[in-house]
C-alpha cells in the first residue's frame, strides 16, 4: 500500500457513516478494500469539472467503475479541498453542492466619504503643502 492510500476500516464507524451518506442514492455493495485512494488524482479531476457556479457532487463524473467508492472518494477530496480554501461546499437537502472558491470576491462598500470612516482628512502618508 502506498503512502497516499487510505485504510477506511482503520477508523471505527467511518465505513458505516460513509454508507449512510451514499445509501439510497446508488446501488449499495459491500465495502471491499481495493486500490488505494489517490488524493492528488481526485483533486485534479474535481478541479477540471467544478465551475464558478454550484454543481452537485453527483454531477462530477466517476473516476472508477465502483460508483459507491468513487462517490466517497470524491466527497472526501472535496472536504480536503474545502479545508484548504480551494472550493466552497454546502448541503441543500440531500444534495451536496460544490463550486470554486472565489479568492477575489467583491469587497463590502463603505458608505459615505473616507474622511467620515476614519476621521482623517486627505491622504495618509503624504505631506500636504
Amino acid at each position: 500500500m502506498d503512502a497516499m492510500a487510505a485504510e477506511l476500516g482503520a477508523v471505527p464507524g467511518l465505513v458505516e457513516a460513509l454508507n449512510g451518506l451514499v445509501a439510497g442514492t446508488r446501488e449499495v455493495t459491500p465495502w471491499q478494500p481495493g486500490t488505494g485512494f489517490d488524493l492528488k488524482r481526485y483533486q485534479s479531476h474535481i478541479e477540471a469539472h467544478i465551475r464558478d457556479f454550484p454543481i452537485s457532487l453527483d454531477d462530477i463524473p466517476s473516476l472508477t467503475e465502483d460508483v459507491r467508492k468513487d462517490l466517497i472518494w470524491r466527497f472526501v477530496t472535496i472536504i480536503f479541498m474545502a479545508h484548504a480554501g480551494l472550493v466552497d461546499v454546502w448541503q441543500e437537502g440531500s444534495t451536496i453542492l460544490v463550486m470554486k472558491h472565489e479568492a477575489d470576491r467583491e469587497r463590502q462598500d463603505i458608505p459615505g466619504d473616507l474622511e467620515d470612516v476614519d476621521g482623517v482628512e486627505g491622504s495618509l502618508g503624504r505631506a500636504e503643502a
